[in-house]
């Protein structure tokens, strides 16, 4: 009887150390399932901290290039403004020269027009004297200088100088008086020689064509200066638009 009871015990006890084993065997496997989970949890984390750092690093590069962008901008919009400016300058004094003329040289012009005039005048109640030929002969060719002087100095001259028209036309009829004074004199063709003859001749048909070389190069002279401030009024026209759109760039970076 006695053994037969520890024969039980014992295979109670031999039950109960398999039970404790499986008990061990099973915590084992989800002790392990557990760390594999974690394992694969922490490098998970340790990927992704480091595709942050990776943002990380390159959001600050497109930050910095953001504000290299932003300084240039600035950049170009102080260089637009600028060159705006002196556009805006530009066409002012394009625009000062074809509406304001130089008033002092075209006075001087006119007042040596008149007082030529006046000396033309006084020489024509004594012309019939020939003592009086050489004189008139020399002021022809004095006003023919003075023609000439106002021709090859236009370029250089402003729109409005340029463009005082009636005096040279006043001066080329007085020219034609004189001449004309000369053509009905009876004792003209005694009282100058052929050179003088021939000089007053030259001296019309040289008036006349300087005049009308004179009025074309006005005319050119004129229709440059309207091309020219047409051409920057077109490029102040885009500098604005294209400081605008930088301006909305501006705004759109800092925003």
């Amino acid at each position: 009887t006695q053994l037969a009871e520890k024969q039980a015990q014992v295979v109670q006890m031999m039950e109960e150390l398999e039970r404790q084993k499986l008990d061990a065997v099973q915590h084992k496997r989800q002790w392990d399932e557990e760390k594999s989970a974690l394992t694969r949890t922490a490098a998970q984390d340790q990927n992704a901290l480091r595709a942050a750092r990776d943002s990380l690093s390159g959001l600050e590069r497109r930050a910095d290039e953001l504000r290299a962008e932003l300084e240039a901008e600035r950049d170009s919009v102080r260089r637009l403004e600028r060159e705006r400016d002196r556009l805006q300058e530009t066409v002012r004094q394009l625009e000062d020269r074809l509406r304001a003329p130089e008033n002092n040289q075209s006075d001087r012009t006119r007042d040596w027009v008149l007082q030529t005039g006046d000396a033309l005048t006084l020489e024509s109640s004594t012309i019939s004297d020939p003592k009086h030929m050489d004189n008139i002969l020399s002021r022809l060719q004095l006003i023919a200088a003075k023609i000439n002087s106002l021709t090859s100095e236009t370029p250089g001259r402003s729109s409005g100088e340029a463009l005082d028209r009636d005096s040279l036309a006043w001066l080329h009829n007085n020219v034609q008086d004189v001449m004309s004074l000369l053509q009905h004199i009876p004792s003209a063709p005694s009282a100058l020689p052929g050179s003088a003859a021939l000089l007053v001749g030259g001296s019309s048909s040289l008036l006349n064509e300087r005049l009308l070389r004179q009025n074309a190069e006005l005319t050119g002279f004129v229709s440059r200066l309207t091309e020219e401030k047409n051409d920057l009024r077109n490029q102040l026209l885009k500098l604005e638009e294209e400081l605008r759109r930088y301006r909305q760039q501006k705004t759109t970076a800092e925003s």
